[in-house]
């Protein structure tokens, strides 16, 4: 078999890069890679079985505050939120809104927010790694909210 052109100009570039300066880059890119996918796969994979801990633990852990002690929260849920965290929340009455630039209350006063937990608010759920697998999540989101992301609002 005769080796057409463009396979003797093949292999000619491949034997300028198996020596020299182009091996070095070859090499350097290999490691570029490794030092970036791997780190990504492992975090990836880390990601994922934190989440399934985090699930495990809620659903092995008895809350104190179990779904037959939680009132019912369908006509006022922002009370039952202000006596579950009276520490976080000083007089601030919710829902909060706003009104041009300012965030006030349900009675227009303006209210600064001190701090912000935004753990999961950057996941495609917008949820804490392991609540979207949780199964008893409505029993006790209020726990789960005020233990794991706390919102901490002052009255100005």
């Amino acid at each position: 078999l005769e080796a057409k052109p463009w396979s003797r100009w093949a292999e000619s570039r491949w034997r300028d890069l198996e020596s020299g300066p182009a091996r070095r880059l070859l090499i350097a890119l290999r490691y570029l890679m490794a030092g970036l996918v791997l780190p990504a796969l492992v975090g990836v994979v880390l990601e994922q079985v934190g989440s399934w801990l985090l699930a495990l633990f809620l659903e092995l852990t008895p809350w104190p505050l179990e779904s037959a002690e939680i009132p019912s929260t369908a006509d006022r849920p922002e009370e039952h939120i202000l006596e579950a965290a009276p520490r976080f929340v000083e007089r601030a009455a919710l829902p909060l809104a706003t009104r041009g630039r300012w965030l006030v209350d349900r009675q227009n006063r303006r209210v600064r927010l001190r701090c912000v937990n935004w753990y999961g608010a950057h996941m495609p759920q917008l949820v804490s790694g392991g609540l979207e697998r949780r199964q008893k999540l409505r029993s006790s989101i209020v726990v789960v909210v005020v233990v794991v992301a706390v919102v901490a609002v002052v009255v100005v």
